[in-house]
């Protein structure tokens, strides 16, 4: 394990992927306008992913019928999703670049051992099974969007697409933003490792529009997670590998019980 801890800063224990004090890193404020870039290139990808595919199937964008559908289509999700994986990644790419600092170290692309791992995904699952436990205790119903992504991914035969999609190009854009490049960025701000954790989680609930307030909550509680084991792990892999194997899940559970 990391020698970081919550109540640290992000600093560079000899050895660890994260770069010597010596490097060069954006602060806040240029932190989060670099991540304002990516989400930016992130939606011109989607956008045009979007306007490809919709041509591809003879749809018609003008009809709000059409619109709305399109929102959770398995094969426009697919497509916007791993669209926006060369952009988030060339922008931050570039940002790392001009801080002059390895782009494996800067975002902590490190192996962790299979311990580490388990460890970490076992604190996901049991994370999951409270989560879920209690919302079918409170009567909380699965989300629409996921309902109808599988029911789409199943008649247009793209299930193996759809988890690609939520298993490895979700993680991927995601992670790398959140975990890897803010989160790097404002723990070594004022802000401080605990303050850095919540805003990104924060940031990333808030993006999941698709969903009602109750399961962005989850994603809320879930990025506090994944961004303490990023911290508490010096390592990129384990919210990498949670990330996707999270996706996966929520689709496999809907195609196993409500399909």
């Amino acid at each position: 394990m990391s020698e970081l801890t919550l109540a640290e800063p992000l600093r560079d224990p000899p050895g660890s992927a994260v770069a010597p004090p010596t490097a060069q890193r954006w602060g806040f404020w240029a932190t989060g306008a670099w991540g304002l870039a990516a989400a930016v290139a992130f939606l011109i990808a989607q956008t045009v992913a979007t306007i490809v595919v919709v041509s591809r199937l003879g749809l018609d964008p003008t009809s709000p019928g059409v619109v709305k559908a399109l929102g959770s289509d398995a094969i426009v999700v697919s497509a916007t999703t791993l669209a926006g994986v060369p952009a988030i990644l060339l922008v931050i790419a570039l940002a790392v670049r001009l801080a002059r600092v390895p782009f494996a170290e800067y975002l902590a692309l490190k192996p962790v051992g299979v311990k580490v791992l388990l460890v970490a995904l076992a604190s996901a699952v049991a994370y999951g099974l409270v989560t879920g436990v209690a919302g079918h205790l409170a009567g909380v119903k699965t989300p629409p969007f996921t309902l109808e992504l599988y029911r789409t991914a199943r008649e247009s035969g793209t299930v193996p697409l759809i988890l690609l999609a939520v298993g490895v190009g979700a993680p991927l854009n995601e992670e790398f933003l959140f975990r890897g490049f803010l989160l790097r960025g404002w723990a070594n701000s004022r802000l401080g490792a605990v303050g850095a954790i919540v805003l990104t989680s924060a940031i990333w609930a808030a993006i999941h529009i698709q969903y009602d307030w109750i399961f962005v909550g989850e994603i809320f509680g879930l990025g506090l997670l994944l961004g303490y084991l990023r911290l508490r792990t010096g390592s990129l892999l384990a919210p990498l590998l949670i990330h996707g194997l999270w996706g996966i899940a929520a689709v496999l559970i809907v195609g196993l019980f409500y399909s």
